[in-house]
């Protein structure tokens, strides 16, 4: 993870004339050397198709948005000085190369000044 630079998550809503089908739920991480990686990590029903889960044993469905969730906030933990949000605006500096060398050296610097941390573990005692 030492090369992550920019994550989000991404939803996209599919519909058969008009009606919700499901939404399918991605992870996508970029890194240092322009590559990017997109993960899918499940579908969710709507509601009127959430009666078909009931017939599907729990352990054969796949994860969700919250499986997601989970591995979003590892990544924090693990690369806090990596950008967590998705913008228009940074989608396109991504893909211009000399907007993205301005986005690699703000994560530079914030991977040089890590934020201090909060709770128990970061207080001195006198």
């Amino acid at each position: 993870m030492a090369n992550l630079v920019w994550a989000y998550g991404n939803d996209t809503e599919h519909r058969v004339n008009g009606v919700p089908t499901g939404t399918i739920h991605k992870l996508k991480l970029h890194f240092v050397d322009g590559s990017a990686h997109e993960f899918e990590m499940g579908q969710t029903s709507p509601r009127l198709f959430a009666w078909l889960g009931r017939l599907i044993p729990r352990k054969l469905r796949r994860p969700g948005p919250e499986a997601r969730d989970t591995l979003f906030a590892a990544l924090r933990e693990a690369a806090p000085w990596a950008i967590y949000e998705y913008s228009l605006q940074l989608a396109q500096d991504w893909g211009n190369w000399t907007a993205r060398q301005a986005i690699l050296s703000e994560v530079e610097r914030r991977r040089a000044s890590p934020p201090e941390r909060t709770g128990a573990a970061s207080q001195t005692t006198r």
